[in-house]
Formats: C-alpha cells, sequence, structure tokens
C-alpha cells in the first residue's frame, strides 16, 4: 500500500540529521503518499523519487513534494548520480535475485541506502495496482540479514525494521554502532569518530591504547572485537563504571582524575610504549589541558593522541587551542602531524 509503517520515523529523522549531510543527492523509491519527503524536507533535504505507479504521483500530488519526480523501476534505472537512496517498503516488493543484485549496485557504487521493510506480511495487488504485491512476504529479522548481509538493524520489532546499508563504512565504524558507541555514526549524538580512527588504529596490529572516560564501557567493547591484538588501558573517575561492565571485556581500568599529575604519571610508569591517547574525558578545558600537559611529552615519536567534542562549550575550543599549541612550543615538541576531523569536533595531534 502507499502508506509506510508509522513506528520509528522519528528516529529515522534524527538519524539522518546527525548523519547524512544536507548536500546529499537523495532518491526516494516507490514513494507512494510521500512519507519520507514529509518527513525529511523540512530538515532541508532536497529529495527525488522514482515511482512505478503512475497514479500515485497525481493522487499524492508528488509533484508539489519532491524536487524531481520520475516515473519508473528501480530494476532498470540508473541511479549511479545519487548519493543516498531510500527504500522505504520497496525490498518486499522485489524478488530475491533482483534486491539482491539492486544491493550489488548499490554497494559497488558506494552509495548509503535506507531500507525499511514489513516483517512475514502478505500482500496481492491494490487498488489495480500489481506492484503492490510482495514478492518477499515471509520477511524476518533473521532472514533479512542471511539474504543481504550488507543491512545493518538501526530501528525495529516484532512487525517491521529500518536497515542502514552502509557498506563502504569502516569496519571499526559497523563494530561501534553494534556495541551502541556515538564514536559511531548511529547511536546518541553520532560522532563518527571511528571513520577516523579506523585510518590510523590497525584491526590486527600489536599496539597499546589509553581512552580517558568510557562512560558505559561500549568503547572499550568496541575495541575488543575490532583488533583482540590491541592492550587497553583506560581511565574513569567514576567508580559506578563497573556495573556497567560485563566482565568479558579485556582492558586494565584506572579509577581517578584526568587533572591528577601523580595519578597519570603513576600508568605512564607501568604503561609502555602507548601508541594512541584518546581524551573522551570530561571534555573541561583545564583537564584536557592538564592530561595533555602531562601525558604527550612522554609519548614516543609517532604516538598520536586524539581531543573528542571540542564542541562541548566548557572545552573552551579556541582558547583550549591556543593553550595546546603553546604548550607544544614551550617544550620544544616537533609534531608529524596537526588535523582537525568531524566537522572540527575532533582534533589529532600526531608527535
Amino acid at each position: 500500500m502507499p502508506y509506510s509503517y508509522p513506528e520509528y520515523k522519528n528516529e529515522v529523522k534524527l538519524h539522518f540529521k546527525k548523519c547524512i549531510s544536507k548536500n546529499s543527492k537523495i532518491l526516494d523509491v516507490g514513494p507512494g503518499a510521500g512519507t519520507y519527503s514529509d518527513l525529511l524536507r523540512e530538515l532541508g533535504y532536497k529529495i527525488d523519487c522514482l515511482e512505478i505507479w503512475e497514479p500515485y504521483i497525481h493522487q499524492f500530488s508528488l509533484h508539489q513534494k519532491y524536487d524531481t519526480v520520475i516515473l519508473g523501476d528501480i530494476r532498470e534505472f540508473d541511479f549511479s548520480g545519487y548519493d543516498y537512496i531510500i527504500m522505504g517498503d520497496v525490498l518486499e516488493h522485489l524478488t530475491l535475485e533482483d534486491a539482491t543484485l539492486f544491493l550489488d549496485k548499490v554497494n559497488n557504487l558506494n552509495i548509503k541506502c535506507l531500507v525499511a521493510v514489513p516483517y512475514n506480511y502478505e500482500q496481492g495487488e491494490y487498488e489495480g495496482n500489481v506492484y503492490e504485491t510482495h514478492l518477499q512476504p515471509d520477511l524476518t529479522p533473521e532472514n533479512v540479514l542471511t539474504r543481504y548481509p550488507s543491512l545493518t538493524l538501526i530501528y525495529g520489532n516484532h512487525f517491521y525494521g529500518y536497515y542502514i546499508n552502509y557498506a563502504n563504512e569502516t569496519l571499526l565504524t559497523t563494530i561501534a554502532n553494534k556495541h551502541t558507541t556515538d564514536k559511531g555514526t548511529i547511536h546518541y549524538e553520532a560522532h563518527g569518530y571511528t571513520e577516523i580512527y579506523g585510518e590510523y588504529i590497525s584491526d590486527n596490529e600489536k599496539s597499546t591504547l589509553l581512552e580517558i572516560g568510557i562512560w558505559h564501557g561500549d568503547s572499550i567493547r568496541m575495541w575488543n572485537e575490532y583488533n583482540p591484538n590491541l592492550d587497553i588501558h583506560a581511565i574513569d573517575i567514576d567508580p559506578n563504571i563497573i556495573l556497567y561492565l560485563t566482565g568479558t571485556e579485556n582492558f586494565e581500568l584506572y579509577l581517578g582524575n584526568q587533572s591528577d599529575e601523580a595519578f597519570l604519571n603513576n600508568i605512564l610508569e607501568t604503561t609502555n610504549n602507548i601508541d594512541f591517547v584518546i581524551d573522551d574525558g570530561s571534555h573541561n578545558h583545564d583537564d584536557i589541558l592538564n592530561s595533555f600537559r602531562i601525558i604527550f611529552p612522554k609519548l614516543n615519536s609517532g604516538a598520536i593522541y586524539f581531543i573528542e567534542d571540542l564542541h562541548a562549550g566548557h572545552a573552551e575550543k579556541d582558547r583550549l587551542i591556543s593553550n595546546l599549541i603553546l604548550e607544544i612550543s614551550n617544550k620544544n615538541i616537533t609534531l608529524q602531524e596537526c588535523k582537525f576531523f568531524c566537522n572540527g569536533k575532533l582534533l589529532m595531534f600526531k608527535k
């Protein structure tokens, strides 16, 4: 039918807002009544649509809802010019073979895709529209992932599921999203830091990582799965962190204040050759600066120091950057690299 399951639409809207650029060229396939236009255009997205059943174009005034309305079939349409494709209540109308061919083409073109499907839903033609017939009425949460392994479930229940097909995300991002850390691209603030970390931190080489601030341990579980050879050390000020650990995590935990010089020096003395530091602690200017002042000079050449969430007000970003650079200058530290990522929220120093 031309209407879509109403649950999780606000979550989908938030996902787009956080993760998908307003400059993305989006194609809504099988728009029906224009659900995704109604959902996303108010956020500033420009969206075209591809509709196979011409009466819907007029019945639902699609020309008023989309930038360009195209009459056609996704199995034959050239969508290579788009950055993002919405397949809301469409995959179940395709045969397994056609759906597989579509997703293969999407992945080969490096196009992101949202797929939304109902589970165990028989449907025939509707008001003369034979394209409304479900050719995969037996979809379930289990067999969707078996048939289409590039899909990742982001929202759903026993009746309906929303999946993303972001096949060319880094492995680390995929794992981050699985463990619900906001270093990935789906959960909470969805910073996307893992798209950067995955470029610098190997998924198999032995190295040592010190992370400041681990919240409920989601990032530790992410690192453990990503690289079992990673020697992980973590600092957190909250003793209640142990309540959120499953007991399966492989890391060394230090409870204390990231501005406590004696505490940090003790960690540095017992942890040799730290390769990566990630400051995801208090995000307070003084704490960030104190940790950097104590730790960075003692790292070996080639070590990388990341500072997250510079957009936080109490980080005092401009003042912090000036003081960090002054600290580097005063101690005559040579930098190989200094870069901002993720719209200025993430800063990297390579010694």
